[in-house]
């Protein structure tokens, strides 16, 4: 199953860390524009 950063951060990411991985994410569209996101998941 495919998930975007934002379906991965509303799952995934605890609530108290939702808007500093948001801070993050902004920063680096600001920093990086032209940067790709994309996630990967290695199962333990």
């Amino acid at each position: 199953m495919s998930m975007t950063v934002d379906e991965f951060v509303k799952t995934r990411v605890l609530p108290e860390y939702r808007d500093v991985v948001a801070m993050l994410r902004e920063l680096m569209r600001e920093i990086a524009p032209q940067a790709t996101v994309f996630l990967t998941r290695r199962r333990l």
